[in-house]
């Protein structure tokens, strides 16, 4: 069950989302060194999306995924951005092996001006408790007079608990994942 979203943004603008966490399978070579991607250990993190954005944007978002200790897949993915009243339209959720069940707006609390310290992700409802620990940190920064764009993704592992609307506690246990601070001005 994918989450498909297209979201109101202050300009008269949307963003549209499609996500996805899933199993996956298979090898692939890297050079000469074969890689192999077992079923029980491995999964992939699906995101299309697409806007009409304002003139600046901003976003944090975080997403990750691991294997509950019953061997199921679970898959989140938290945002806070731009988006007009997003305790009306967000696209915060997590999967149980496949179940989309969404979750409340999320805050980020982090560092700034080091993004290799650890970051906590919350909800005001109780439903979302993670800390993410970085272990690599992804930078991009571009100023071309109009254009600006501040882009910090940390890569890591994520722990603490998610509880579903169902009442479904999941324990996140080093689960891999990454964040992003994002700004741009275009």
């Amino acid at each position: 069950e994918p989450i498909v979203v297209c979201l109101p943004l202050p300009n008269r603008g949307a963003l549209y989302s499609h996500k996805y966490t899933c199993p996956i399978e298979g090898s692939m070579t890297l050079g000469r060194t074969p890689v192999d991607f077992p079923a029980e250990s491995s999964y992939g993190l699906i995101d299309i999306h697409q806007g009409y954005y304002p003139v600046i944007m901003k976003w944090h978002w975080a997403t990750g995924a691991g294997r509950a200790p019953d061997g199921r897949l679970v898959g989140f993915n938290l945002t806070d951005n731009q988006v007009e009243d997003q305790h009306a339209y967000n696209e915060t959720c997590v999967w149980q092996d496949g179940r989309l069940c969404l979750l409340p707006p999320v805050t980020f609390d982090f560092d700034r001006r080091d993004h290799r310290k650890p970051w906590v992700i919350r909800d005001r409802d109780g439903m979302v408790e993670l800390t993410f620990e970085p272990e690599v940190v992804r930078t991009v920064d571009i100023n071309a007079l109009l254009l600006r764009s501040r882009y910090r993704a940390p890569f890591g592992a994520f722990s603490g608990r998610l509880r579903t609307g169902d009442g479904d506690e999941i324990e996140v246990d080093d689960y891999f994942g990454m964040c992003e601070d994002f700004y741009l001005r275009s």
